[in-house]
């Protein structure tokens, strides 16, 4: 078995403070929560856009994990051109 010698990665001397906002490195999760939480809610659409994730995905997630797993109430309405909007209800 041979060891590696070398460093790598944050040991390199290659890290660099990131310029970009806190925002950017938040979690698909809190993305996501930010999202709902705004007045008028969010669009699968916009959720699939900023996850990065497919349409069922985002659906279980919204099951799952919004309302079973953090127990947060979840309300969905149609709007006049029949889009669905998400959001967290009283936020």
């Amino acid at each position: 078995m041979t060891k590696r010698k070398g460093k790598t990665g944050d040991q390199a001397g290659n890290s660099k403070k990131s310029k970009i906002p806190a925002t950017k490195n938040a979690t698909k999760q809190q993305r996501v929560i930010d999202l709902l939480q705004q007045a008028k809610g969010a669009t699968l659409e916009q959720l699939c856009k900023v996850t990065s994730w497919q349409e069922q995905s985002v659906r279980g997630f919204l099951s799952g994990t919004i309302k079973k797993r953090l127990g947060l109430k979840l309300s969905s309405d149609r709007t006049e051109n029949g889009e669905r909007r998400y959001r967290i209800a009283g936020a």
